[in-house]
């Protein structure tokens, strides 16, 4: 079972062709992270014309290091939803005459639920149902994960994701787009840090059952203080940094350990999106997964942030199942497609 997986939802033009599923034959990602870095942030014009000019060679890249034809295919899966809609219009219109060309089944992909679906290209199963905690730039949410296309939102979040706080912090701080690496990587040469008082509020103080995110608070608060106690060295900025990690980590594992005690039923939690890249985050998972006795799976590094084989391992899974999720046009919108059954 041959695959083809096409990725621009946002900022990464990605292809990849994946076999059954789980083994990549070849993969190609474009990071315009160059292209966006002069405005702190993605720009959907640049990127979508970054998508248009790049997938040519992509796809020219991958199917010569697979070493196979536009005709070896049985599928093509696409980002449809959600994401920016001009990015999402130019992956689909690829994928689609692709799928044309060859005679492959084009599938539509719901990228939030690709995401924890980078496991099977670790050489992990899914076993439903299962805790699925998606941290990345646009998105901080809990699911209920009960079977293939079934996503069940848990908690959400309120106003900025996680990946957005952290970018903001880091261009506060005057340090490099994107957000996360920068921050995690001068936090670490924090000194003295056991010793002091957080500066910053824990964000958003919820009810004891509310499952719930928000880091506009967290940001304001660090403007506030920079006003304050402008920074006077590196030793300082490294401080802040730590603080401002610690606080934003404190509010994922707080809701991250509600949603477990909340459904005691779920023995998998799968992590994943860009931010969970972070090895602070990923540690502090694991010492709450310990304590429950819950297993805790994240993709790979290179799989966490965008990309186009966790794409076509989450259509490699709809084709083996015979079920299709039906979508005609592309979408901003997080909700779910409905899905088509197919008797062989």
């Amino acid at each position: 079972m041959i695959g083809l997986g096409i990725e621009s939802s946002c900022d990464e033009t990605s292809v990849a062709i994946v076999k059954d599923a789980s083994t990549v034959l070849a993969e190609a990602t474009f990071s315009q992270i160059a292209l966006h870095k002069p405005y702190a942030g993605v720009v959907p014009e640049i990127a979508s014309r970054a998508h248009q000019e790049k997938f040519p060679y992509l796809l020219q890249e991958v199917f010569q290091k697979a070493e196979v034809s536009l005709y070896s295919l049985d599928y093509v899966a696409v980002t449809m939803r959600p994401g920016l809609v001009g990015s999402l219009l130019t992956g689909f219109i690829t994928g689609k005459t692709i799928a044309e060309l060859s005679g492959a089944k084009l599938i539509p992909i719901h990228h939030l639920e690709a995401h924890f679906y980078a496991i099977l290209l670790n050489g992990h199963k899914i076993q439903y149902p299962f805790l699925g905690f998606l941290i990345s730039g646009g998105n901080t949410a809990l699911y209920r994960m009960d079977a293939l296309g079934k996503m069940n939102l848990i908690g959400d979040t309120m106003d900025d994701a996680a990946g957005e706080a952290l970018d903001k912090a880091a261009s506060l701080l005057h340090l490099p787009y994107p957000g996360g690496p920068s921050i995690e990587q001068i936090a670490k040469q924090a000194k003295g840090k056991q010793k002091k008082k957080n500066p910053f509020p824990r964000p958003l103080h919820t009810h004891q059952n509310e499952i719930r995110f928000s880091y506009s608070g967290l940001k304001t608060a660090l403007l506030y203080h920079l006003q304050k106690n402008p920074i006077k060295n590196e030793q300082e900025k490294a401080e802040i940094a730590f603080y401002f990690q610690q606080r934003l980590i404190e509010h994922l594992s707080n809701n991250l350990e509600k949603a477990i005690v909340q459904n005691p039923d779920l023995n998998l939690v799968i992590a994943a999106g860009g931010v969970t890249a972070n090895q602070e985050i990923r540690k502090q998972f694991q010492e709450i997964c310990t304590k429950y006795n819950k297993t805790l799976l994240i993709p790979a590094l290179k799989y966490c942030t965008d990309n186009a084989a966790m794409i076509a391992a989450l259509g490699g899974m709809y084709y083996k199942e015979n079920m299709f999720p039906v979508a005609e046009a592309v979408s901003s919108q997080k909700g779910m497609f409905p899905l088509e059954e197919v008797t062989p």
